[in-house]
């Protein structure tokens, strides 16, 4: 993977084990990691909110294929200016 750029100011970027995604987040909240890779973002503090990222490499059910995500992402950018 070729090395990002670093994260705007008051922005932190958060990386996928494999380096194949990542995403900003504010700086300002915490974040954690659990075991099956889900990355776990929240602001400090007792507020309720709580963002989890996973990376699901099988599909969750049979019946869906298992590049569902990928055919995803790749449909909603097509629909993107």
């Amino acid at each position: 993977m070729s090395k990002l750029p670093s994260p705007p100011a008051g922005q932190q970027r958060i990386v996928f084990e494999d380096g194949r995604v990542a995403f900003l987040a504010r700086a300002d909240f915490s974040m954690h990691r659990e075991e099956d890779e889900t990355r776990v973002v929240y602001p400090r503090g007792e507020s309720g909110i709580t963002f989890r990222f996973s990376l699901h490499t099988r599909p969750f059910q049979r019946e869906m294929p298992a590049d569902l995500a990928e055919r995803f992402v790749m449909d909603h950018a097509s629909h993107k200016p």
